[in-house]
């Protein structure tokens, strides 16, 4: 894409385009912009056209053929020819890893992925870096081209991490090299009724995915023979699949395999905790009491929570003891959807490893996370059903108000629903209703919540209704129901706001939490608490997206800063384009849940994020913001 959008902005100039300029267009570093110019300088000649670079003025476009380059710069705007970084990187993984001992050149890369040797290059670096998180070296041969160095285990172990990502082509070539795997699966599925075991569905899944990927790395296998193992849950499985696939499978990938099914299947019975359950049941009462004063919670007294937290810790302690730990697939969604209890749950890390000295991984607490939300869930029902007798007033009392009342019963399935004309005064008194929806103004004052509502009314403002009830604030008798939730984008201010170049992520994000100390939307805390929300896990999320907030908001003004990085800055294997530091204040916390369902899917669109990176000003964030869905 980004050729294109210098192509455009290059025909579209009578003048000079500077590398400063273009960086900032693109959102990207100078190197990354040079490439691309080096790109477009090569394929000149053969689309009609040619680059010019003066000194000190930039850029420019000589057009020879208009039709020539017409059709190129249409080229480069095709679905094809859209290239995002970290998929490229990827591809270039895995096309490293399909041909396991073997040199790649750098031209073969770039026609196998059809892009330009220099981007290769540019890359080579990256890929390096990613792969040495996995142990495993990228090493380059002058007139030879890459390959990947590691042992066999650290090669298969990054073929499953690139398999379980999905959509990449490492994927699609193990899925077309296995074919038909059903049969494999089905044998599984009987050794888990055979052996009783409890495994759960993404382990179950990532332990076939392993078994495909032995067969993808079958070159790189060490030597031996089909060795019965019948200690071991799963065995036949990897005996058919060593048949079916005439793998040499040895003692090495047998260990292998036999210490990942340890890492995947739960124990069948109860475990032997090292802990008494009914001091860890007061020791979690005393704790959530703490919590709830500060958070106005009700976990402490909530006793089927207690029970399930106690039981599901003491799992969990008994495999941390044997060195289980799982993978979490709601991990993302949990930290940015819910980051509220996300928080707390973090706190509650803190807590247990204080208390227990158990380090819990994020992964698990994302197990955990669910128990917390389960427990707010029920809270909410509680409210709901605080409400025994429920008016509805129409304008008439046909066929519309027989729907209301209808829709209304879906949320108060306990309760008894009446439905009145608007004149039938004397007929709603009498009824004493605790709760009145409305569709027309009423001058009779009942003194209980009342929400005006619209006479046909959509899924949304079913949810909404259900919002407004579940508060801890019992709503006044005067509320209606809002549409599409757009309030929050007012805590945008153009004083939270920058375009900037950054060494570090977090030199980044604590010169924007003073800023908004100087501006007087935090307290002078709100730095210190930042970085302590960053000490308990990283906001640094998919595609670029950062949330970084206090372990506890307390804004004097609700904000939330943006940082849009111009240079390419990665933290921890992760790269950062923009940056979302949200400070609410405790009367606006209703609308954190709909700040962090924006963002999360902000992070699942690409192509509005690359939009915002080509025009980074406020506006543009509004606008993209704005162009999004209602979270659900």
């Amino acid at each position: 894409m980004r050729p294109y959008q210098i192509m455009r902005a290059l025909m579209e100039t009578r003048g000079y385009l500077s590398v400063t300029y273009l960086m900032a267009l693109l959102g990207v570093s100078k190197r990354t912009v040079q490439n691309e110019l080096a790109y477009l300088r090569k394929v000149s000649k053969s689309h009609g056209f040619v680059l010019h670079n003066t000194y000190a003025k930039g850029y420019s476009l000589e057009v020879v053929d208009r039709q020539a380059v017409s059709r190129f710069v249409d080229s480069l705007n095709s679905p094809e020819a859209v290239i995002d970084e970290e998929h490229l990187v990827i591809d270039m993984i895995s096309e490293l890893l399909l041909t396991p001992n073997t040199y790649v050149t750098a031209q073969t890369l770039a026609d196998t992925l059809r892009v330009s040797k220099s981007l290769i290059f540019s890359k080579a670096q990256t890929v390096s870096d990613y792969l040495s998180a996995s142990h495993i070296a990228l090493e380059g041969r002058s007139h030879y081209g890459m390959r990947l160095q590691g042992t066999a285990q650290d090669i298969r172990q990054l073929m499953l991490e690139l398999y379980l990502r999905g959509n990449n082509r490492f994927k699609a070539a193990t899925v077309a090299r296995v074919g038909d795997f059903s049969a494999v699966q089905r044998l599984a599925e009987d050794s888990i009724r055979t052996n009783q075991l409890r495994i759960g569905y993404y382990e179950f899944q990532t332990l076939l995915a392993w078994l495909k990927v032995m067969v993808m790395s079958a070159p790189i296998v060490s030597p031996g023979t089909a060795v019965e193992h019948p200690a071991v849950p799963f065995g036949p499985v990897l005996l058919a699949l060593q048949k079916q696939f005439d793998l040499p499978l040895g003692d090495q990938e047998w260990a292998e395999f036999t210490a990942l099914v340890q890492t995947l299947v739960q124990p069948s019975a109860k475990p032997h905790p090292a802990y008494d359950r009914d001091h860890l049941t007061a020791t979690l009462r005393q704790f959530f009491a703490r919590v709830d004063a500060e958070h106005q919670m009700d976990f402490s007294r909530d006793d089927a929570f207690i029970n399930q937290l106690t039981t599901h810790l003491l799992f969990l302690f008994d495999r941390l003891n044997h060195n289980i730990s799982y993978k979490n697939p709601m991990l993302l969604e949990l930290c940015v959807r819910y980051p509220l209890v996300f928080d707390i749950v973090l706190e509650f890390s803190s807590f247990l490893e204080s208390a227990y000295h158990e380090t819990i991984s994020h992964d698990e607490l994302g197990f955990i996370t669910v128990h917390f939300l389960n427990h707010l869930e029920n809270e909410k029902t509680k409210r709901l059903h605080q409400y025994d007798r429920i008016a509805v007033v129409c304008t008439t009392g046909g066929g519309a108000s027989n729907l209301i009342r209808t829709q209304i019963r879906t949320l108060f399935p306990v309760a008894t629903v009446k439905t009145f004309s608007f004149w039938e005064v004397s007929e709603l008194e009498s009824f004493a209703p605790d709760l009145v929806f409305s569709v027309v103004p009423l001058e009779l004052s009942l003194d209980v919540p009342t929400l005006y509502i619209k006479e046909l009314l959509s899924q949304r403002d079913l949810a909404n209704i259900k919002q407004i009830l579940c508060l801890d604030v019992t709503p006044r008798a005067d509320v209606p129901i809002p549409g599409k939730d757009e309030a929050f984008l007012a805590f945008f201010r153009q004083s939270n706001f920058t375009v900037t170049e950054a060494a570090s992520y977090q030199a980044l994000i604590q010169t924007m939490a003073q800023q908004q100390v100087t501006n007087g939307d935090a307290h002078p805390r709100f730095v210190a608490d930042v970085m302590q929300r960053e000490r308990y896990m990283s906001t640094i999320f998919n595609n670029g997206i950062a949330m970084p907030h206090p372990i506890e908001m307390n804004a004097r003004r609700s904000s939330i800063g943006v940082a849009v990085i111009t240079n390419q800055l990665v933290e921890d294997g992760r790269p950062v384009k923009l940056v979302f530091m949200v400070n609410l204040r405790k009367t606006d916390l209703d609308r954190y849940q709909v700040i962090s369902g924006h963002l999360f899917q902000l992070m699942q669109s690409p192509h509005r994020i690359d939009q915002i990176m080509a025009n980074p000003v406020l506006q543009e964030v509004l606008n993209v913001l704005k162009s999004l869905p209602e979270p659900d």
